[in-house]
């Protein structure tokens, strides 16, 4: 270029305003980096970008991890080629880059998984490989709390950590707990409890509350001292009965009784963020569906499911059902009670299209059951026995297989008052109480949520078999724990 050209360039572009210029010459900037990445974009070496379980504490309720990678890549090599130790089984998808792994049963609690990938190769050219990629995630310890037994202890709340062997009281002495829910990150608990400093100490006086743990699985920078208490619920106006926490913790659901008319009683809403209201539903026992969607609460007529989401516009009731004993996962399938004239129980299986399944009948009474989270196919039951002599009644734990309609009895037990079961997240516990019923009750008398009266406690461990087969169940033996009664794992 000659300089008279030259010169007639460089005077013209000095004729472009200032602006106008500066951004010719991002836009110019910007053009050779894209033209610079395309040519040297394929030249990067192969690797996993990404793993969105780094450095995570998991639970139950992580369903999948997602592999990211910088170049395209065989998918079928990526495939043969990735190992997970210990078995995690699960299945894989794919979305362009990323690969999705969906587990198809819980994590083992306390336990290290490690990831490696080595050997696989990228997309169209089978002679590149992938930067060998190896990791490790953990899973949580396993954790419950329950209510205290003796001592200073009596009526108080306790978190014990089972994988450490470490227990945390969480609430004062002065506070009497009623029952409680865990927190799905197992930050706090929501909790109900009387002031044993309060004028009235009847059940309709509880108070809800939420108490920190002292951890916090999703982020463990951000675990709270344990023992901090917030008031959620008062009592001033309204009993509260029993309550129900939703498994994402976004809304709670009480019974309410005015106490100035016992007439205005029902439901109340109170959600993660806003005021209680109440949801001009009447009934008696209450359960939130795990999606959080609806909430059924138990009436002469059946069971009404009432909506709790804008996604969810209308109820219904399912008539002639006495009892929701037990949700799968996804809210797809409902476990339901239905009491005959008999005097008999019969268990159904009911889905989302209101298909319904008989499995059983049983001349006992079904108190309480859990749907086993593996394969949700077996069915823990606690049931009892009446006898003409009340000393010979018998309560019974169970397990009932949804598929065969095949109960068997696992441990048989003499009645001694209510009991409380809870399957561990990971399903390879279950965790029951055995109460000592009062013979002399005072003013310090510890009692349960039913108002029984108690003199002490104990909390069992029963570890569940993988198959219910003759071998297993002949080696099933409980472990006695520690004092304490009405169990509950957390998430």
């Amino acid at each position: 270029m000659n300089s008279e050209l030259k010169a007639k360039l460089i005077n013209r572009f000095k004729k472009i305003p200032s602006l106008d210029r500066l951004v010719l010459s991002t836009s110019g900037v910007v053009i050779f980096l894209i033209l610079l990445n395309l040519i040297t974009g394929n030249r990067a070496s192969p690797r996993v970008r990404n793993f969105s379980w780094q450095n995570q504490q998991i639970g139950a309720k992580d369903k999948s991890f997602i592999i990211t990678f910088n170049r395209p890549v065989e998918h079928s090599s990526v495939e043969a080629n990735l190992q997970i130790k210990p078995l995690l089984p699960g299945k894989i998808s794919w979305m362009g880059n990323k690969m999705a792994y969906t587990l198809t049963q819980p994590p083992l609690y306390e336990n290290t998984y490690e990831i490696k990938l080595e050997g696989a190769k990228i997309s169209n050219d089978p002679e590149k490989e992938i930067a060998p990629f190896q990791t490790k995630f953990q899973t949580r310890d396993r954790a419950f709390a329950y209510l205290g037994v003796d001592g200073e202890e009596q009526g108080r709340l306790i978190l014990y950590n089972l994988t450490q062997q470490k227990k945390t009281v969480l609430t004062p002495g002065d506070l009497v707990v009623i029952d409680f829910e865990g927190y799905p990150h197992g930050e706090k608990i929501l909790f109900s409890a009387l002031n044993k400093n309060s004028e009235s100490q009847d059940l309709g006086s509880q108070k809800l509350y939420t108490v920190t743990t002292g951890i916090n699985f999703a982020n463990p920078k951000k675990a709270q001292p344990p023992g901090k208490i917030k008031e959620i619920l008062d009592s001033e106006n309204y009993h509260n009965l029993e309550f129900d926490l939703a498994a994402d913790a976004k809304n709670i659901v009480v019974r309410r009784i005015n106490k100035e008319n016992a007439a205005d009683f029902g439901l109340w809403l109170i959600p993660e963020s806003g005021k209680p209201q109440s949801l001009e539903i009447q009934g008696g026992k209450i359960n939130i569906a795990p999606d959080g969607k609806t909430v059924a609460v138990t009436q002469t007529e059946g069971i009404a499911i009432a909506p709790l989401t804008a996604t969810e516009t209308s109820g219904k009731l399912l008539s002639g059902y006495n009892q929701i004993i037990a949700y799968d996962q996804t809210s797809e399938r409902t476990i339901l009670v239905k009491y005959e004239p008999d005097y008999t129980a019969s268990l159904f299986v009911q889905n989302k299209r209101g298909e319904e399944q008989k499995i059983l009948t049983t001349p006992r009474t079904i108190i309480e059951c859990e749907l086993e989270p593996k394969k949700e196919k077996i069915l823990y039951c606690l049931t009892s026995e009446a006898r003409k002599n009340q000393a010979e009644a018998m309560i019974f734990l169970a397990a009932i297989n949804l598929e065969t309609a095949e109960i068997i009895d696992l441990l048989a037990l003499p009645y001694q008052g209510e009991a409380q079961i809870s399957i561990s997240p990971d399903g390879i516990g279950l965790l029951f109480d055995r109460l000592v019923p009062a013979t002399e009750v005072d003013n310090e008398t510890l009692t349960t949520e039913d108002g029984v009266a108690i003199a002490t406690g104990r909390l069992w461990l029963l570890p569940l078999p993988e198959t219910l087969d003759n071998e297993n169940l002949q080696n099933l033996a409980p472990q006695e724990l520690i004092p304490g009664f009405h169990p509950h794992w957390l998430p």
